[in-house]
This record gives structure tokens, sequence and C-alpha cells, in this order.
């Protein structure tokens, strides 16, 4: 019995393992965003029909597509002529209701929040990389959100009032990701980021 309750506890282990190494994801730490763009496998599509897929997945999540478009394909890629033939891009911009919540001065805060995403796909996988973030608050200027250090972190400890931030902004592009993939992959949608 004990025989079977430890292979048990191993299978689970090894299928949890395998989840979290299909599904790549982003954390927020001191160090800014981790890693800076995942790598996600789907085999046996090729990037012209996940590049197609993508931009279909743009019409049903924004209302205006085009607007949030920014770059599409290699229009300005500075990369040789072979890596244009291995990738296509996509860029797009958006926004997000409600998606970053502190406290300051005794008042609970949510804020909107700006983001720019480049995807390049390849044959079999295709990278998402956050590219900008920023959010605004009433009566103040735009700030933008550092990728390479964390700007809600203090010696290594989130600041005081800003103890959800971090997890709020892996939530979005981890969300955002998985709804992309489950696109493309024709899994169902959850629920959106």
């Amino acid at each position: 019995m004990k025989h079977l309750s430890l292979l048990i506890v191993v299978l689970m282990f090894s299928f949890l393992q395998a989840q979290e190494e299909e599904n790549p994801s982003f954390r927020y730490n001191p160090n800014g965003l981790s890693p800076r763009e995942v790598t996600v496998e789907v085999t046996g599509m090729t990037k012209e029909t996940m590049h197609s897929k993508a931009k279909e997945w743009l019409e049903e999540k924004f209302k205006d597509p085009d607007e949030v478009t920014d770059k599409d394909d290699d229009e300005d890629d500075k990369g040789s002529p072979e890596d244009k033939k291995k990738t296509k891009k996509l860029r797009f911009k958006g926004a997000t209701s409600n998606v970053i919540c502190f406290t300051e001065d005794d008042s609970y805060t949510c804020e909107d929040v700006n983001y720019t995403i480049q995807l390049k796909f390849f044959d079999g996988k295709y990278t998402f990389k956050p590219v900008k973030l920023s959010y605004k608050r009433p009566g103040k200027k735009k700030t933008s959100i550092k990728f390479n250090q964390s700007s809600f972190h203090t010696s290594g400890q989130l600041k005081k009032g800003y103890k959800k931030v971090a997890s709020q902004i892996e939530d979005l592009f981890n969300k955002m990701n998985r709804s992309l993939n489950n696109y493309l992959t024709g899994k169902a949608q959850e629920d959106e980021w």
C-alpha cells in the first residue's frame, strides 16, 4: 500500500511539473519581470497559421483590432533576411480596467493599465513578450512600470500598500498569454484578463 501511495504522489508531481513546463509563466519580483518573454510550444502549427489565428484572437478580444495593432509582420525588422523567413511578428497595444490596485493615504484604488505586447511566431511555437506597461492616476502623470527592476519593492520587500501589485501584473500577462494559447489550440476560453 505504501508503494502505491508513493507511486501516486510521484505521478502527481510529474504531471504538475509537466504542466508547469507546458505553460511557462511570468513572475514579477524585485528584479522586475521574469522571464522577459515566454516561449510556448504549439505542436504542428505553422507560423503563418498562428499569425492568422492571433489576428482573429485580437478581433475577438478587442473592440477595434486595427487600432490596437501596432506593427504587423516584419515591416521594420532589422534582423537578417534569413531570420525574417523563420518568423512572423505581431505587436499590439491594449488597455485593461482596474488592474493595479494599491493602498495609499488610507484609500484603496485600482487603476487602468496600458500595455504593448510583441508576439513572434515560428513553426511550432511562439514568443509572448510584454514591451510596455503603464498606468495613470487621476491628477498625476502616467507611470511606466519597469520590467528590469521593480518599482514596488524596497530592499527586496513589497512596499506598504503594494502587496498585491506583483501578482496583479503576473496575472495580467499570464492570463492574456493563456487566452492566446487557448485560442490558437482550440481550447475553451477562460475568464479574461
